[in-house]
């Protein structure tokens, strides 16, 4: 209270909050605003601070832009439709095939054996990692093979027979038939009305979807240079 007020005088004059400002006279009521000098400090929760949020319509477009870039998810993408790739990449499956039959001998002079495991643990391990790698640099540069009209038809060719062979393959494992691509077994299954109408069908699906789905074809092309698997889509 100010010194100036009589407290004697100010008990029976009229209550005044200005002079008055902690109710020592029990007179009225006060409530404490922020910018009063009595006001009790309140403690506050802290905050936590927080980065800009990303919009909800955007969460689903970035999961997908970041799984189309990530280079493991996109190798174990590509390598679980393995065969698949052999059937839309001849050229590099025959590479591959080639380095693993011819270097084979060569590796099993030249590498030491393993003391552990198995002797030609090494040699193994040094032919696989050379398959690979032949593998990886042919996929790398066999679509730039295919800007030639003359190889692009050639191999489209040779899909659409791969693809009827993997067709006969499925309609052995689908009547449990041990794996076999040898014409005898081959034949056999042909000769069926109707295992014949069911090749020729996922040929004549297989032409189409190759030449003409593009979003498809995009979509895989994007797949494989993510996995580095091909230089550009």
């Amino acid at each position: 209270m100010p010194d100036s007020v009589d407290p004697w005088t100010a008990k029976n004059s009229p209550w005044n909050p200005s002079e008055d400002p902690l109710n020592v006279w029990g007179k009225g009521s006060w409530t404490p605003t922020p910018s009063d000098p009595f006001a009790p400090v309140v403690p506050q929760p802290a905050s936590i601070p927080m980065g800009r949020r990303m919009p909800a319509d955007q969460v689903i477009p970035f999961l997908k832009g970041a799984a189309s870039r990530d280079f493991l998810l996109n190798l174990v993408f590509v390598g679980v439709l393995w065969e698949l790739w052999i059937c839309l990449y001849p050229l590099s499956t025959l590479a591959g095939l080639f380095t693993f039959v011819y270097a084979a001998p060569v590796m099993q002079r030249i590498m030491p054996r393993s003391s552990f495991f198995a002797p030609g643990l090494y040699a193994v391990g040094a032919l696989l990692a050379l398959c690979l790698f032949v593998i990886w640099t042919v996929s790398r540069y066999e679509h730039v093979f295919a800007n030639n009209i003359v190889y692009r038809a050639a191999r489209h060719v040779v899909r659409i027979l791969l693809l009827g062979l993997a067709t006969v393959v499925l309609i052995e494992q689908w009547h449990g038939v041990p794996y076999n691509i040898q014409w005898p077994m081959v034949s056999r299954i042909l000769k069926m009305p109707q295992y014949l109408a069911m090749v020729i069908a996922a040929m004549v699906a297989a032409h189409f979807a190759l030449w003409n789905w593009k979003w498809g074809r995009e979509f895989w092309h994007r797949r494989l240079v993510a996995a580095r698997l091909r230089k550009f889509a």
